[in-house]
């Protein structure tokens, strides 16, 4: 196999990965509110007034967080196969990933404020 084809089939199995937890993150921000894990983690998502967030806004924030892994779902759903990638493909694919771990990283250094949280008007706070 060629280097391209590895690629594509790294960045494939990559992003399918991460699809499953980009689908319980939607899960979770619909049936609690939040997210499975925050509760776990002793936090709590709140709005500007400190109030718990309406389920609408925590999906709104799971869906800016995973944007990335399900935009790279779509290019590989709708797009030539994995290991036929042309080379816009899979440099579309490799910037959308690359983009998920620079918001990533952005998040371990502003755990509290991160892109997403800026972007849903949410704050995490301690329970």
């Amino acid at each position: 196999m060629s280097l391209r084809a590895l690629s594509g089939i790294a960045i494939a199995i990559f992003a399918g990965t991460f699809i499953v937890v980009a689908f319980f993150a939607g899960a979770g921000a619909l049936a609690i509110g939040s997210g499975f894990l925050f509760r776990a983690f002793g936090a709590a998502l709140v709005n500007r007034r400190g109030q718990p967030i309406s389920r609408m806004r925590a999906l709104w924030r799971a869906a800016v967080t995973w944007a990335p892994v399900i935009a790279t779902g779509f290019v590989l759903k709708y797009g030539s196969k994995v290991t036929d990638a042309s080379g816009a493909q899979l440099s579309l694919e490799l910037f959308l990933m690359a983009v998920m771990i620079a918001c990533a990283a952005w998040a371990i250094y502003r755990p509290a404020r991160a892109i997403q949280n800026r972007l849903a008007g949410t704050w995490i706070v301690p329970r």
